[in-house]
């Protein structure tokens, strides 16, 4: 069967939850095909998979690339898929997906104009190492757009299926070793080109809670004091530099080229009136109050 839809799975070491993550995408209702893309895993990962390969009904395309990154590892297998399809979804090595996430997804983008670039992303149900659910993600009701995403990720890459137009965009980056997260740059382009994002609260996918986290759900306390922590060593205007120099690769739309202007000329290298003046009139925000009171704070600091 001829599939009009790609998972790019990308694994490190993942033994000991990434069998339940096939288990749940071997279960799905929608036919797909699956590109996975090992980052030196040095346990029982290249098994696993070679194990599900021989008895899986899908097609599987398996590599083993170093690439020592995550966001490389998910875009440079993405630029390596030969075929077109008409969906693409990122899938992580230990989650476990709801088995007609693939079917939802298609039918959020599919009816959408194909001609321009689209993004379907969800909130995820949290759960522990024993797969129990413990928690669920924040939910944002703002609309997504271009002046939310220059400062703040609002879903997962976990979370994410785009079409061949988002496909196109990511493939364009040339500067792949500046992505600091692939979910975040797909939705600043997305947006920038004025494309469609649909953000929906309900959940199709249950991230798992665990130490080897790159990135976690940001609920906690101790969570949210270490996001501010990293925002006041300056961690953030690292992650801004990086933003800029790829999004100044491409040729913006105006309306989105002046937002971007504004940000960088204003926000992140203006003086001292400039940032205050920027945060009284622009508007560039982030999805709740309390976020944006420290962004706020990170511009007036010059931290962003």
């Amino acid at each position: 069967m001829v599939s009009d839809c790609a998972i790019i799975l990308c694994t490190k070491n993942g033994d000991k939850f990434l069998q339940e993550q096939l288990d749940s995408l071997e279960a799905q209702t929608h036919h797909f095909d699956l590109y996975i893309n090992d980052d030196g895993s040095n346990d029982q990962t290249d098994k696993i998979i070679k194990n599900f390969q021989k008895r899986s009904k899908y097609q599987i395309y398996y590599t083993r690339n170093i690439h020592n990154s995550a966001p490389m590892n998910f875009l440079k297998t993405l630029k390596k898929i030969e075929h077109k399809y008409d969906l693409y979804f990122f899938c992580d090595q230990d989650d476990i997906w709801e088995k007609n996430k693939v079917e939802i997804s298609k039918t959020k983008l599919t009816t959408l104009d194909q001609k321009i670039p689209s993004l379907f992303c969800t909130s995820t149900l949290i759960i522990n190492q024993m797969s129990d659910v413990i928690d669920s993600s924040k939910i944002f009701k703002k609309e997504p757009c271009f002046s939310n995403a220059l400062v703040q990720s609002i879903a997962g890459g976990n979370t994410m299926c785009f079409n061949h137009q988002t496909r196109n965009l990511l493939d364009k980056i040339l500067h792949l070793e500046s992505v600091v997260s692939h979910d975040w740059i797909a939705y600043m382009l997305v947006s920038a080109f004025g494309g469609k994002v649909i953000y929906s609260s309900d959940s199709l996918v249950k991230y798992r809670k665990h130490k080897k986290n790159l990135i976690g759900p940001n609920k906690s306390i101790k969570e949210m004091y270490s996001r501010i922590y990293q925002l006041l060593q300056g961690r953030m205007r690292d992650w801004t530099k990086k933003n800029l120099l790829i999004l100044n690769e491409f040729s913006l739309p105006n309306k989105s080229k002046e937002i971007l202007n504004q940000f960088e000329t204003k926000a992140h290298n203006g003086n001292f009136f400039e940032r205050i003046n920027f945060i009284i009139n622009s508007n560039v925000f982030r999805q709740t109050y309390l976020s944006n009171v420290a962004l706020h704070f990170a511009i007036f600091l010059k931290k962003i």
